[in-house]
């Protein structure tokens, strides 16, 4: 059985018909000319200054679970410290999409979609590995399986793409 110290085990489920949102940077996960969101928005990511630290998920958060339109506002700024506040990092804070989590489960069976462990808005995307694990660190596009889910998952937000709100 797949397990991960993350996973709120005890949270509130995700429900099917939930609003998702990814945050996106770019050029990373989102080509501004193109208006193309990459493969790479829902890959697994070597974080860290010297890149020594793998994703155990990609970060999602709760449409839902927002207290009002402000709580929400702060969320998107959040973008801007994941993106724009690390000196070694090359991307910027772009934007946000959003999806069904149903939509993301039928993609692949790989996906899961979890609560984690300290914050109600915030949700993990992991994908199964195996029976036992979960991938962690970047994962093998190389592998049909993994390359077609990762097009599908952004192809799911291609069209619901909002540039991120000026910085507060």
């Amino acid at each position: 059985m797949r397990t991960d110290m993350k996973i709120d085990s005890q949270g509130t489920p995700v429900d099917g018909d939930e609003m998702l949102i990814r945050l996106l940077c770019s050029p990373l996960q989102y080509d501004k000319e193109t208006r193309q969101v990459s493969i790479d928005a829902f890959d697994l990511r070597m974080m860290g200054k010297n890149h020594d630290n793998p994703e155990h998920f990609a970060s999602l958060g709760r449409r839902t679970a927002f207290g009002g339109e402000d709580e929400f506002m702060e969320y998107l700024q959040k973008g801007y410290s994941i993106w724009n506040d690390k000196e070694w990092e090359e991307n910027e804070y772009y934007g946000h999409g959003t999806f069904l989590c149903k939509d993301a489960l039928t993609t692949s069976e790989m996906v899961e979609i979890h609560p984690l462990k300290g914050a109600a808005q915030h949700i993990g995307m992991f994908y199964a590995k195996n029976d036992d694990e979960y991938y962690k660190g970047p994962l093998p596009k190389d592998q049909l399986d993994v390359f077609e889910m990762l097009s599908d998952l952004a192809g799911l937000i291609s069209d619901t793409v909002v540039v991120a709100p000026a910085r507060l």
